[in-house]
């Protein structure tokens, strides 16, 4: 998150976000995974701020082991998942599948 001009928490912006937001998952015994989110995707999301979209000081992520129960925590699961890859703890990454998602820039 960021401040305003008052010191105000306030949403990311658009403009100053880079090209991509990559988050890292390591949740306990089950494997690890990455999100990589275009910047595009995060402003069509109303995640980014700009002049007319408020923005979010924070997401909630859901990657492919949550099963969340909620319409909205499902439906918000549906769209990142398009962004994430799922990895294990041997040294086999899925790089085609990396590249894949750093490449929708």
């Amino acid at each position: 998150m960021e401040k305003d001009e008052n010191h105000k928490n306030q949403g990311f912006s658009y403009e100053k976000a880079t090209d991509l937001l990559v988050i890292n998952i390591f949740p306990s015994r089950k494997g690890f995974g990455q999100f990589v989110f275009p910047k595009e995707v995060l402003l069509k999301q109303k995640i980014l701020k700009t002049a007319t979209t408020k923005g979010k000081m924070a997401i909630r992520l859901y990657p492919i082991w949550d099963k969340p129960t909620s319409k909205q925590a499902i439906e918000t699961q549906k769209w990142q998942l398009e962004y994430f890859a799922k990895m294990n703890n041997t040294n086999n990454l899925p790089y085609q599948e990396l590249l894949e998602l750093y490449s929708k820039n």
